[in-house]
């Protein structure tokens, strides 16, 4: 059976709303089973009481010899003494109270009773729809006192796409139904009224910037926890329950997976019948297609192990009614909607009902629905991957079975109806999957589809890598096509598809466990070299374990085929509320992660991670010698402080350091550092850009500084010291520096207090033959006409060196680029924190 119905975690935003499934079922949905049972116990009444005493007993009798609803007759013999009473509650108790009504009508037009039967089904639908002639005008003066309540807005998220001119104020105004619910949506109309929306998450964010103060809460699933209970509770069996449970629990994907109440129970229904069967646990596969696909031959194989050609006549059928179904955004179907598909009710019943695949939806005449819409949308899936060998099964279907229509309907907008029935379109895709379909269901697949989806990828991902902003939207739409590739499982398919992006970038976005696991998995099968940046991301949503560091390091370290660029700026990946010790945050696990001999990570930035001076003393000196790939550390922006940088320097004096690029801004460093640096230059051969802007170096740090700089074995080729306090008091040692290191290419002496006298002193360092200085960065210095003229002089004698300043007046030499910042092109670090200067390579992750 499904999971039963009982409390689930819910993540509330405003703390004043805290509810649980079971709760928010009793105060919506009891009392509307008793107004609906008290309206058909009414209704049934009243049309039982007119029957003649002859047609009554006509009643009973068609009644005691027809199945209704494919759930038997009731017993003869409690028919036959029935009053009308009795009969009333016979019926609600056999067949319920909505299904009683409708098994009544059935009755009375089978013995030409057709009066009666329109007489009662014109009374169920007055009771369903209230005389429209009532106080609608009273109800919309006290919009206070209204809830509307909109069911799977997901489905209806094009609403808000109307313009803001189109909507209505008025209630009565005559209007669109889609422009009316948007002018609800959005508070146009009935403005105090209330709105109480259920979702999937993929439509949340969009809902969200159009409510006026919205409050929401998230149905969070399964914790780690309430998945083992679950597990015990499903098997019963104690010694079955561990077994199945540790078995899940090793598998990363499978566990994740358990997370959705119904994923969780299709996993143990499988497995259970593994057990039963004696068969390898190991078949349980990691993907949602593959054990969706697991349960469906397991179910096929228990009810038709003689023969398959009933099953596979029905599947058919059934496959064709779900995607016509998803095409039309129809999750409800009426027994004309199975007899368009030629569907027996009795075989859906026999094969479907009794494992929960369909189930009768009570509430409604003749209506039914898959038990999950997921079903729906992998059997509509199915639809377009089986071939067509059958003339007669061809004649059932009203679809039109083209993928390349369904992928155009999903388009550019990603529409959200189809984005699972697309996922498991891709999942189908696995040669071995195919295989045993094949095998197991006696179907024949296409093998045409996986061009047509390739080609479809292709073109998509070229779209979205093209776009200079990504909104929203389009940034989901990325993540989603990566989802897609890993539910292939299929390497040669995901590494020919992965050469259309050159860079992904996702910004803003809360990744969860899935979409960690799905990145993961196409960055590995990424044959080319390109960026990865995930700006400003939070990571571990939907884990409530710290367990969730360890998975980081697993799929982000193992990486000898690739090599990866991960960005998170301007917040560190620990305001994951659940992460409070700063070392279980990512950048700890980063650090763990240098360590291992397949890290093949050649930057990373952890700017903005809330660090301090013990993280230097972890990373150094051991981390930075063993990892020969690392060739970039960013940590600006952390408390290091001067006992931080202590412990780095002992890293990079290690002669197997091969760290290329620091970048040190704002690190609380003061001229007490500069010591220990300028030793660790003085022996350090492969540093070659040093960024230190931001910090209090002040004129005795850079003195010390350039000691280091000047011993031959130092290799620096760029020096930042942008707004580090430093004042004409340093220009001799600069001076001094400049005329006798040979390496140094460029300077960056932006936001500092330079004046003439200290420029004209650092000018004849300059001029010196040995200086070989290609770019002087002087923004945000006070030039005036006198530093200008000297300039000249300068450029004149070094042509080929770049001066960058602000304008000091309308004269200008050429070479002299004046400028009220940092050269444009520049790939340095941007104190504001852009992603300027990282390598288009799988070679970088930064966290910021």
């Amino acid at each position: 059976m499904p999971p039963e119905r009982r409390p689930i975690g819910i993540r509330v935003v405003i703390p004043l709303l805290t509810i649980n499934n079971e709760t928010l079922h009793s105060i919506l949905v009891f009392p509307l089973i008793l107004v609906m049972e008290n309206q058909s116990s009414d209704l049934l009444q009243s049309a039982l009481d007119d029957l003649l005493q002859e047609d009554f007993k006509r009643f009973k009798d068609k009644l005691s010899h027809s199945d209704f609803e494919g759930k038997g007759t009731i017993p003869r013999g409690r028919l036959e003494n029935a009053d009308r009473t009795d009969m009333k509650n016979l019926l609600m108790a056999f067949y319920g109270a909505a299904a009683a009504v409708d098994v009544t009508i059935d009755v009375f037009t089978q013995i030409n009773l057709r009066d009666s039967a329109a007489k009662l089904r014109k009374e169920r639908e007055k009771d369903n729809c209230p005389n429209r002639k009532g106080p609608i005008k009273e109800i919309f003066e006290k919009p206070e006192k209204l809830l509307f309540i909109i069911d799977g807005f997901d489905e209806l998220s094009s609403l808000l796409d109307i313009d803001e001119v189109d909507l209505c104020t008025d209630p009565f105004q005559k209007k669109p139904v889609k422009t009316v619910l948007c002018s609800l949506l959005r508070k146009k109309v009935l403005q105090k009224s209330f709105l109480l929306i259920t979702t999937r998450p993929t439509a949340l964010e969009k809902l969200q910037q159009n409510l006026k103060f919205p409050c929401y809460a998230e149905i969070m699933g399964f914790s780690g926890e309430e998945r083992k209970e679950y597990f015990h509770k499903f098997f019963c069996d104690e010694k079955k329950a561990t077994q199945a449970f540790n078995f899940v629990k090793e598998n990363e994907m499978l566990f994740t997976m358990c997370f959705v109440p119904i994923v969780c129970w299709i996993i143990c229904t499988v497995m259970k019948q593994q057990m039963e069967r004696g068969e390898d646990l190991a078949q349980t596969s990691k993907t949602t297609t593959s054990v969706y696909l697991l349960f469906l031959s397991t179910l096929l194989t228990d009810h038709f192990a003689d023969s398959m050609q009933q099953p596979k006549t029905t599947l058919w059928k059934l496959c064709s009614l779900a995607a016509d179904g998803i095409l039309e955004q129809k999750i409800l179907f009426e027994e004309g909607d199975l007899k368009k598909h030629n569907l027996s009710l009795c075989k859906i019943q026999s094969l479907f009902l009794n494992k929960n695949i369909f189930q009768k939806d009570t509430e409604c005449e003749s209506v039914y629905s898959f038990i999950h819409l997921s079903f729906q949308e992998f059997f509509a899936a199915l639809f377009y991957m089986l071939e067509e060998n059958e003339e007669k099964m061809k004649k059932s279907f009203s679809s039109k079975k083209d993928v390349n229509n369904l992928l155009k309907m999903y388009g550019p907008s990603k529409n959200n109806y189809l984005m699972v029935t697309v996922r498991f379109l891709f999942g189908l895709l696995n040669k071995e999957r195919l295989n045993d379909m094949e095998k197991k269901l006696h179907c024949k697949t296409s093998s045409e589809i996986k061009l047509d989806l390739l080609k479809w990828f292709e073109v998509e991902a070229k779209k979205i890598s093209s776009l200079p902003y990504k909104t929203y939207e389009e940034l989901r739409d990325q993540l989603e096509l990566f989802h897609c590739l890993y539910e292939s499982q299929e390497e040669e398919f995901v590494k020919s598809a992965m050469d259309n992006f050159q860079e992904i970038r996702l910004e803003h976005i809360r990744l969860t466990a899935m979409d960690e696991i799905a990145l993961s998995f196409c960055v590995k099968n990424c044959c080319s070299k390109q960026s990865l940046y995930l700006c400003n991301c939070t990571l571990g949503i939907g884990e409530r374990e710290e367990g969730w560091i360890a998975k980081l390091r697993k799929w982000l370290f193992p990486l000898s085929t690739w090599l990866l660029v991960a960005v998170v700026l301007l917040h560190s990946l620990t305001r994951n509320p659940l992460m409070k010790d700063p070392r279980t945050s990512t950048a700890y696990a980063l650090l763990e992660g240098l360590k291992d001999p397949n890290c093949k990570l050649k930057t990373i930035s952890l700017s903005s991670c809330k660090l301090s001076s013990a993280f230097p003393e972890d990373l150094s000196p051991k981390t930075l010698f063993t990892n020969w790939s690392l060739e970039k550390l960013d940590l600006s922006a952390n408390t290091l402080g001067d006992l931080g940088l202590k412990h780095l320097c002992e890293g990079l004096k290690h002669p197997l350091c091969k760290l290329q690029i620091l970048l040190l801004w704002q690190c609380r460093l003061s001229a007490a550092c500069c010591e220990d640096l300028s030793a660790a230059l003085s022996t350090n051969q492969s540093l070659t850009e040093l960024e230190l802007s931001g910090n209090e170096l002040g004129d005795s740090g850079i003195k010390l500084l350039c000691e280091g700089l000047k011993h031959p074995s130092c290799k620096l080729q760029k020096l930042v010291v942008w707004d580090c306090h430093l004042t004409d008091a340093c220009c001799g040692d600069l001076s001094s520096l400049l005329s006798t290191n040979r390496s140094l290419r460029e300077l960056n002496l932006s936001g500092n207090n330079l004046s003439y006298s200290g420029l004209k002193l650092l000018c004849e360092g300059l001029k010196h033959p040995n200086c070989k200085l290609e770019k002087l960065d002087l923004s945000e210095i006070h030039i005036d006409e006198k530093t200008t003229k000297e300039l000249e002089v300068l450029q004149k004698i070094k042509p080929g060196l770049s001066i960058v300043h602000n304008v000091a007046s309308s004269h200008q030499s050429p070479g002299v680029i004046p400028t009220l910042s940092v050269d444009a092109d520049s790939s340095e670090f941007c104190p504001q924190g852009s992603c300027a200067g990282l390598g288009s390579k799988w070679h970088q992750i930064c966290l910021q």
